[in-house]
């Protein structure tokens, strides 16, 4: 059996929730993503797919400790992306936009440059 409190309210609750994160998903219209934002980035353990919908994942780490996040784009500057996760709105600094080199396209995200794969 499973560690898991079922409780009527704790059933209620997780339903609420989950109904809520569903309608915030669907609800939220993600901006149009430019072409140059579009694509799957990488630097050593850090990964960016961002996809013309406006779904994203970002994950980094060492192996040991590591930070996966996904979301919905709600906002795109040169300087952040916003995206949501569940209800809550979360940040990814733009530290270099994209931008051609040496063939392939290159930005920076939270201090670290990533390279789109072709």
């Amino acid at each position: 059996m499973l560690g898991f409190p079922r409780s009527p309210l704790v059933i209620v609750l997780v339903t609420i929730l989950a109904l809520l994160a569903a309608l915030d998903f669907l609800l939220v219209h993600s901006p149009p993503v430019p072409t140059e934002y579009v694509g799957s980035w990488i630097s050593g353990p850090t990964r960016l797919e961002i996809r013309p919908d406006g779904l994203l994942e970002y994950r980094t780490g060492d192996g040991i400790v590591s930070t996966v996040i996904g979301g919905k784009l709600t906002r795109l500057t040169s300087r952040e992306l916003t995206y949501r996760v569940l209800l809550v709105p979360k940040h990814l600094r733009i530290d270099v936009p994209p931008h051609p080199r040496d063939d392939s396209w290159v930005m920076t995200v939270e201090g670290q440059e990533l390279w789109r794969i072709p």
